[in-house]
């Protein structure tokens, strides 16, 4: 899956008559005039919903797959006009709610309307991810200062810890890398790279997080200013990978960044931001602490230069 975005039905159907829905035969819409949409196939990964460990709640879960053709209107034969579509949906139950992760993002409100069969508004609404420029500035300068361990405590005894390794920025949807920070602020490279992303950081289209979660020894999630979140499942180390099944393993990690890692996330950012912090008085210390310990440096070579 990639560039994922959420969703939440709104119509108060159980998990098995959602899945009901998408298995049920679906009409083709043809249209002269319109766009066409036709030779749907739609199949459920498992047979038995599975169920993934929330806290002290059971996730229900099952992976939709889907194809299609978009054919639009025109003179030109049909093959020169059909566009196929293929995708993946992790439909799960949250708080009595019917939730979807496609991996679409523009289009994804229409796929899932055409694959129900729904016509009224408001019966599928959006979740948004809330990535912005402040939350992965407050990121950054965590990392700089090595102030990268967070700390879910969800009873007495039972505490989890969110690592963050390091975070890559990127001018464009490619791998146009300008800017690499670890924590490890010290480092010549990672002042020049955390001050390269300060700098330009409206100039960033998605940032790559290395982090480590629980007993999740590395994950790499990709958070793009298209407000979608996307994983590199390839890079995953954690118990998931004793899975014999890739899909689960992929939904899981997926049902772990949307339900646990992001709103930890979001969680600090928020009481640094309540308790005063983050905000742009820190933010301006904090560039300035860049700077202080670029020069610094400069000062230090100079001096060995001079010494010699």
């Amino acid at each position: 899956m990639s560039n994922t975005t959420r969703w939440v039905d709104t119509t108060n159907v159980s998990l098995e008559g959602i899945l009901s829905k998408f298995l049920s035969d679906i009409e083709p819409k043809e249209s002269q005039e319109k766009i066409s949409y036709i030779n749907f196939s739609v199949s459920k990964e498992f047979e038995e919903n599975n169920f993934f460990k929330f806290g002290n709640k059971q996730i229900e879960y099952n992976i939709i797959n889907f194809s299609f053709d978009s054919v639009f209107p025109g003179v030109l034969p049909i093959e020169d006009r059909t566009t196929p579509t293929t995708g993946v949906i992790i439909v799960y139950t949250l708080v009595n709610k019917v939730n979807y992760i496609i991996d679409k993002n523009t289009d994804a409100l229409m796929i899932l309307r055409l694959l129900l069969g729904y016509k009224n508004k408001l019966e599928i609404e959006k979740k948004s991810s809330d990535i912005h420029s402040k939350l992965l500035t407050w990121i950054i300068s965590r990392l700089f200062k090595e102030e990268n361990e967070l700390v879910m405590t969800i009873s007495p005894e039972d505490e989890k810890t969110l690592t963050l390794n390091s975070m890559v920025g990127f001018k464009g949807q490619t791998d146009d890398q300008i800017s690499f920070v670890s924590a490890n602020g010290d480092s010549i490279l990672n002042i020049l790279s955390t001050l390269s992303f300060l700098l330009e950081s409206k100039m960033l289209k998605q940032i790559k997080l290395r982090l480590e979660f629980d007993k999740h020894e590395n994950l790499e999630i990709n958070l793009k200013d298209t407000q979608t979140i996307s994983a590199n499942v390839n890079k995953y180390d954690g118990p998931f990978d004793e899975y014999s099944s890739k899909p689960q393993k992929m939904a899981e990690i997926y049902l772990l960044i949307y339900l646990e890692i992001m709103p930890l996330l979001y969680l600090e950012y928020q009481k640094d931001v309540e308790n005063e912090m983050w905000g742009v008085k820190e933010q301006k210390e904090f560039l300035t602490l860049v700077k202080d310990k670029l020069i610094a440096k400069i000062n230090e070579k100079t001096q060995l230069m001079d010494e010699q």
